[in-house]
């Protein structure tokens, strides 16, 4: 930092707060960067491109060292005892800083944090599902989700066998905190997480533009003179109006880009992997056709490199990243070993490859409808997790796999499972299920839910079976729900998760069920995964795949019948919600006419057939 831009932030200040600061120009800021007037970044772009010998790891790991200081190693946790005593001072940390009026995004513990007491529950109890729990409550506490479960008006069917939200309520609790928490957090320069949906926005880019990071290195300097000369502990205890001044005249003053700046291939770089994170940029400018000859992977670690070379991007370590905006997330991987494949109309495509390492990230569901609701989010393909800090490849943060990010159509059985053993818990059970697409209001990114309880949350799944099949060590069960013998689901018992061959017939039933009916676009399928006491069930609910109307109803095109969405089912503990008075009443009643009005023709026939086939092959 120079002695003038230093001054100048002074000056900002003292006009805002009127008060006087007292302190020299440090010898350089906190995050060891200096600025420098940028070069013309083309010239050494193209020198990269027609030295690519020397784009080695080692060239990689000198910019990673000179450029910024490497992440502390993350505190290991010993004992059950220690985590414990761990997670309980977080949670109180939480409640301490709400109280205090900390910064936004300062009031959950910081992503290293996160990651270690996530490790730590997985290798002392054997799962995430204990402190996936404590994680969602944090979450509540520091307000990151838009309102909690428990404060939702729902209303209960009679005979208890499903609940209905109240739409216009959770709308307008939604509407308060916009206007309330997020809206003001980014007015004063709040950092928001980048991804191409608002479920995917868990991600935030460490590299930046020269000018932006500037201003947001700049904006950490001010409020911890500020802090200072005031004697408060956190800058969120400061007058909310101030801090929005101080944004604004900072932004004047320091500009995050020009409009000259848009055609300047480092600025469209940084737009590119915002936008996209885990993707390799593929966009390039008319004089830079030599880039055509490189692999994807090399074009982007080129560009990167030249572009920190030529002092117009800048790398900030994901220390520092990934706590300056609030939303905090949790990574597990596990690996595929079925390929994942979406059937079409005239092929079957395959999404992900047998033996894909698959990362998620698992962060509360901003709009929950369910006791602990979480989203399972599909990885992007940038590093990240626990035993990747410290490291100069997760500060790097180049895309390891730019085919990780995949869309929420392809109805994803192996996921289910995989992640079940990941969370499964006889103490603090949780359920997963994937939409029907036709119900998935963020179908960009790949998402599971996650949600607090066993199958006796869900009554309709409790129903009489008819028709029942014992194969893989598991019951197949036929139950209709409808009038309609096709108005059905197919429920699966069995005892163990890692039932490989379960997993592979029920892959197996979907991918035929698909290829009959001409792929996805014609039908639509709900699936969840519970535990009941010692045992697990599989829930697969075929429909018809439904169109969305202008009235906000929903039409199969099957039958020629209109629905409502579904409803959400009844949870045990919600007694205390007065009963419905719409259509709604009845649920049992309700339910029936829903499946009746989205059935699929013939889908009782075309799965016993399914079933027979199967039969007669192993006999």
């Amino acid at each position: 930092m120079n002695k003038e831009d230093y001054r100048q932030i002074v000056s900002i200040l003292e006009q805002v707060f009127a008060c006087k600061i007292n302190a020299s120009c440090p010898e350089n800021t906190d995050f060891h960067l200096d600025f420098m007037d940028p070069t013309p970044g083309i010239d050494v772009v193209k020198n990269s491109i027609a030295n690519q010998h020397m784009l080695t790891s080692e060239h990689v790991n000198r910019l990673v060292v000179e450029r910024l200081r490497l992440s502390p190693e993350v505190k290991t946790i010993d004992s059950l005892r220690g985590y414990e005593a761990e997670l309980a001072d977080a949670i109180a940390g939480v409640n301490y800083r709400v109280a205090a009026n900390y910064e936004y995004q300062k009031l959950l513990p910081t992503q290293q944090v996160l990651f270690a007491l996530n490790d730590a529950c997985v290798r002392f109890t054997g799962s995430s599902s204990h402190f996936y729990h404590h994680y969602i409550k944090m979450c509540e506490i520091a307000n990151i989700v838009r309102y909690k479960y428990s404060e939702l008006n729902r209303c209960i069917a009679e005979d208890k066998m499903l609940s209905v939200i109240d739409m216009h309520h959770r709308n307008e609790m939604s509407e308060l905190y916009l206007q309330n928490i997020l809206d003001p957090y980014v007015q004063q320069g709040g950092v928001l997480a980048h991804g191409r949906s608002d479920i995917d926005a868990t991600s935030v880019s460490n590299l930046f533009f020269y000018k932006h990071a500037k201003l947001l290195l700049y904006y950490q300097v001010a409020k911890n003179l500020i802090v200072t000369t005031k004697q408060v502990a956190d800058y969120g205890q400061l007058p909310q109006h101030k801090r929005e001044e101080l944004w604004q005249k900072l932004q004047s003053a320091f500009p995050a880009f020009s409009t000259e700046d848009d055609n300047n291939i480092f600025y469209k770089f940084i737009k590119y992997i915002n936008h996209s994170p885990g993707e390799l940029y593929n966009s390039f400018s008319e004089e830079l056709k030599e880039f055509s000859a490189l692999p994807a992977e090399q074009m982007h670690s080129t560009l990167q490199s030249a572009g920190l070379e030529s002092n117009q991007l800048v790398l900030v370590s994901r220390t520092f990243v990934e706590n300056w905006h609030p939303k905090r997330f949790l990574s597990l991987y596990w690996q595929r070993k079925y390929p994942l494949v979406l059937n079409t109309a005239i092929e079957q495509v395959v999404v992900r490859k047998a033996d894909s390492v698959e990362q998620i990230r698992i962060w509360p569901n901003e709009l929950p409808y369910f006791p602990a609701h979480g989203l399972s989010i599909c990885g992007n393909g940038l590093v990240e997790g626990y035993q990747e800090y410290g490291t100069a490849e997760y500060e790097w943060n180049m895309p390891r796999d730019p085919t990780a990010e995949i869309t929420n159509i392809p109805r994803d059985i192996e996921k289910l499972f995989r992640e079940m053993q990941l969370f499964d818990s006889e103490k603090d059970p949780v359920s997963i299920f994937q939409n029907a697409i036709s119900y998935s209001s963020i179908q960009a990114t790949q998402h599971c839910h996650i949600i607090k309880g066993d199958i006796s949350c869900w009554p309709i799944y409790l129903l009489p079976k008819s028709d029942v099949y014992n194969l893989c060590d598991a019951k197949f069960e036929f139950v209709t729900v409808g009038t309609k013998q096709d108005a059905l689901y197919l429920r699966v018992v069995f005892n163990n998760l890692d039932n490989e061959q379960l997993i592979e017939t029920l892959i197996d039933m979907n991918n035929y069920l698909h290829q009959y009916y001409k792929g996805y676009k014609y039908l639509d399928a709900e699936m969840h995964i519970f535990r009941q006491d010692n045992q697990y069930v599989f829930i697969y609910e075929p429909h018809a795949r439904l169109l969305l109307l202008q009235n906000g109803r929903f039409y199969n095109p099957d039958i020629d019948q209109q629905t409502n969405r579904k409803p959400q089912y009844f949870v045990p503990n919600d007694l205390d919600i007065p009963v419905c008075t719409d259509s709604a009443k009845h649920g049992r009643q309700y339910l029936r006419d829903y499946f009746d009005k989205t059935y699929k023709s013939q889908m009782h026939r075309v799965m016993q057939q399914f079933f027979a086939n199967l039969l007669n092959r192993r006999a």
